[in-house]
């Protein structure tokens, strides 16, 4: 994910009775259910040139065959004791066995405010509206920048902190061995060049296992805890 703030979007029954009915055609794939994480929730330690600055976790929660995904991400910069800058980031994901049905984002991101939603499209996308961008519909299968699931590798992305659609080219690589707070994890390599830019990196059981990019000439890591 690229965005959230607090207070961000938590569906009640009458929002999820609604978007699991706006499905209409459920392939047998779709009902098979995610690749939940153990302990259905996975986190990251946010390092900036090495230093610790932030975190990033989601937990899931199932609700039958409805699998809400909340996501949380702050980040502090500091020099000495002054904060220079700040990062609040909250959003859900709404998933019905693997098809994804909506996001709802909002960030505030060193005090400007930015947010996205999207909500389902009766030709089969997404209506998405947000603050980097007008009101459009992306395509079936879009799925939005929170990067857990690796179907992301295939698809149109779009932009979990202002809306924006985009295709990356991704470039798969070999395994490799990550850092991760328990020790090395094997994981195969992604390069994805365009918008995001970044090396993302999943394990043997296509689990969030690294993240890496280059942000105002720093060098930003993801550390799964």
């Amino acid at each position: 994910m690229q965005a959230g703030a607090e207070g961000g979007f938590r569906p009640g029954r009458r929002t999820l009775t609604a978007l699991a009915a706006a499905v209409v055609f459920r392939p047998a794939w779709a009902e098979a259910g995610l690749n939940l994480p153990p302990g259905d929730a996975i986190a990251f330690r946010i390092l900036r040139d090495g230093t610790e600055v932030g975190s990033h976790r989601i937990d899931f929660e199932r609700r039958g065959k409805i699998t809400l995904a909340r996501i949380a991400i702050d980040i502090a910069v500091r020099y000495g004791w002054v904060t220079v800058y700040r990062l609040a980031g909250r959003a859900t994901e709404i998933w019905q066995g693997e098809r994804f049905l909506g996001i709802d984002s909002h960030t505030d991101d060193n005090g400007t405010a930015a947010w996205m939603r999207t909500a389902p499209d009766p030709g089969g996308g997404f209506q998405v509206s947000g603050s980097g961008t007008a009101p459009y519909v992306a395509p079936p299968g879009a799925l939005a920048s929170t990067y857990w699931n690796p179907a992301i590798l295939a698809a149109p992305v779009i932009n979990s902190q202002d809306g924006r659609l985009s295709e990356p080219e991704v470039l798969t690589g070999p395994l490799e061995e990550v850092p991760s707070a328990a020790g090395p994890v094997q994981a195969r390599r992604h390069d994805m060049h365009g918008d995001p830019d970044m090396e993302i990196w999943y394990d043997l059981d296509r689990q969030w296992a690294y993240l890496r990019f280059r942000r105002g000439g720093s060098v930003i890591t993801y550390l799964r805890t």
